[in-house]
């Protein structure tokens, strides 16, 4: 298969994938299954709002702390955070900041 044919079959798949996905990039995150999601997103918010240094990350029950959580290295919370610093804090701009990263890994496959 040539290079070109497969690199449109793909901005194919990923056109095809975005219009699937188009009428629920504007929702919350919700669900019981969930969990995880709202806790990365959390996590992103909280650079947004309150300190952009990655080697911070806050989750939202602090108790009598600053709330201080390493669960792991937050880069994709904190590039979440940039890009809601660049276009603005709104549910559509995380999706779909999550979406070009997720299309992204495709490319990245070969």
């Amino acid at each position: 298969m040539s290079k070109a044919l497969k690199n449109s079959l793909i901005f194919l798949a990923l056109g095809i994938s975005l219009l699937m996905h188009w009428e629920h990039l504007d929702k919350d995150l919700i669900s019981i299954h969930a969990w995880r999601q709202t806790q990365t997103h959390a996590t992103t918010l909280s650079f947004y709002e309150e300190d952009m240094n990655i080697l911070r990350p806050r989750r939202d029950e602090r108790g009598n702390g600053e709330g201080v959580f390493r669960m792991e290295f937050p880069l994709f919370q904190w590039l979440n955070a940039l890009v809601l610093k660049v276009f603005g804090k709104d549910i559509v701009v995380t999706r779909g900041f999550e979406f070009l990263i997720g299309s992204g890994t495709r490319f990245a496959q070969g």
